[in-house]
């Protein structure tokens, strides 16, 4: 037999030497593990899920008084649909011809429109700031119609209990 090996002695020596590090390992990796936040907090909304749903108001054409009636459903999917309430109570009420359909854009807090009426082939464009929380919005609206350019100045609230679904 060969001196200086001890098999027996070595073993459990070796055995104590990688299993403490080992057990402390794995403990400090269990203890630092946690579950996923299951209440993750809630995102901001967008600029366009604030802005969707119907908005009216009145818009004057040429004079100072704000005394015609007007509306804008404005969808997230970044479309718009104007309505000249002039002839109608609500959507269900207006004649295709007074509706007007388009896109619109955000930047901040101020709201950009294109948008065109079956009846005119013009191409009608809103600006407007609404307030921090999207509740109201006061602009201008522009359009080059048969040779004469039309200005308008509006106020709209949002809120407003119309029938047409935004979606």
């Amino acid at each position: 037999m060969k001196t200086g090996m001890k098999t027996p002695l070595n073993l459990e020596f070796m055995k104590k030497t990688l299993t403490s590090p080992l057990a402390v390992l794995l403990l400090v990796t269990a203890v630092s593990c946690s579950k996923d936040d299951d209440n993750p907090k809630p995102t901001e909304p967008t600029a366009e899920e604030m802005l969707a749903g119907y908005w009216t108001g009145t818009y004057n054409l040429g004079g100072d008084e704000l005394d015609r009636n007007y509306a804008m459903l404005f969808r997230t999917d970044g479309t718009v649909r104007v309505y000249n309430l002039n002839t109608a109570t609500d959507t269900l009420d207006i004649s295709p011809a007074s509706t007007a359909d388009g896109t619109y854009q955000v930047l901040g807090n101020t709201v950009t429109t294109s948008h065109t009426y079956s009846y005119y082939p013009s191409v009608y464009t809103t600006e407007a700031d609404t307030d921090e929380n999207f509740e109201f919005m006061q602009g201008n609206m522009s359009a080059y119609v048969e040779g004469v350019d039309i200005s308008a100045t509006f106020f709209l609230n949002k809120g407003a209990d119309l029938t047409e679904d935004i979606n």
